[in-house]
């Protein structure tokens, strides 16, 4: 038999909060979404959110920021910027060539891990398990000495 829940029970039995679900601005993405960056909106009649128009146009910074790496605490930063009154433009091109680098190292470790995976695909090709022994572990990925060398500069 379930148990009895109020009418106004939510998820796992809690009641839920008075005024029902927040109204979204159109864009249909939470305001929460970038760490609370809306001011609290005033309150219809019937208790919910009723958001500014401008608050549309906030979220849809916040989307496009997103889609172009930055993180929540970034954005943050542009609009704390903005919010003060001033152009966030250095900041933004600053936070942007971070990122352009950090994506150019990451593509250059990607570009050496594919070469070192080529490599072990070949030598996969090549290796016959029957000349495997306990001690190689792997011959694959440690090749023994008469093999072409392995991935990574040994001491």
């Amino acid at each position: 038999m379930e148990p009895c829940l109020p009418r106004n029970a939510g998820k796992a039995g809690r009641p839920r909060p008075p005024g029902g679900p927040p109204r979204r601005p159109s864009g249909g993405q939470h305001p929460r979404t970038a760490g609370g960056d809306l001011p609290e909106p005033p309150r219809t009649r019937g208790g919910y959110r009723d958001y500014p128009p401008q608050a549309a146009h906030r979220l849809a910074f916040i989307r496009e920021a997103q889609a172009a790496g930055l993180t929540l605490a970034e954005i943050r930063s542009v609009l704390v910027v903005r919010d003060a009154g001033e152009a966030p433009c250095l900041h933004v091109a600053d936070l942007i060539a971070q990122h352009l680098a950090d994506i150019e190292r990451r593509m250059a470790e990607l570009r050496a891990t594919r070469t070192a995976l080529r490599t072990l695909t070949r030598r996969a090709a090549a290796t016959d398990p029957s000349t495997c022994t306990e001690a190689d572990i792997c011959r694959i990925i440690t090749p023994g000495p008469s093999d072409n060398g392995g991935l990574s500069p040994r001491e």
